[in-house]
């Protein structure tokens, strides 16, 4: 990278190793009351049980405040199929309202397309629904207390409303530092 004094940068070269891509994803979609059991299967995730792990925090079911999701996917090629049972095992998510579904790896791979594309038709007024974007590092240690004040004063129009219904997503990533 080159300037920014560590604050940003521009990526100038770089080699990225690449692999055959599997043909399905088994995709799940895993939801927490609870921050602390939340992030504590969340990092349980990031020891690679999954070959895709993101968090989201999301609306509650009466919207009334938040709640934790967490989007997994195990990529496969069939006739390997991925046991689910096994892949859920330890956590501790509300799993009657789990989601599994699998699809294909392109469309997986692809999801947010639509979304993009509608958000920049003419039928959405971009100034009308404004997104804040933010990356930020937080230690592991300071996750919990950072996020419960984000959540005690967050509103949906804070994240932005993308369209009618549909709320600006707060991302939630974990970085297993030892494997960079």
């Amino acid at each position: 990278m080159l300037a920014g004094v560590g604050q940003c940068g521009i990526i100038v070269r770089a080699k990225v190793r690449l692999v055959p891509a599997k043909t399905m994803a088994l995709v799940f979609n895993l939801f927490y009351d609870d921050l602390n059991l939340y992030l504590e299967d969340q990092l349980l995730l990031s020891e690679q049980r999954f070959s895709y792990l993101e968090g989201q925090i999301v609306r509650n079911a009466t919207d009334t405040g938040w709640r934790f999701m967490i989007e997994a996917a195990q990529y496969f090629t069939p006739p390997e199929t991925p046991d689910p049972v096994a892949l859920l095992a330890e956590l501790h998510d509300s799993r009657a309202e789990a989601r599994i579904n699998p699809q294909t790896y392109r469309d997986f791979a692809f999801r947010i397309d639509p979304i993009i594309a509608f958000i920049k038709s003419p039928v959405v007024d971009r100034r009308a629904t404004p997104h804040p974007w933010l990356s930020l590092f937080i230690p592991a240690s300071e996750t919990a207390g950072f996020i419960s004040d984000l959540v005690a004063d967050l509103t949906p129009a804070d994240l932005g409303v993308l369209v009618p219904g549909v709320i600006a997503p707060a991302l939630l990533y974990p970085f297993n530092t030892s494997l960079t």
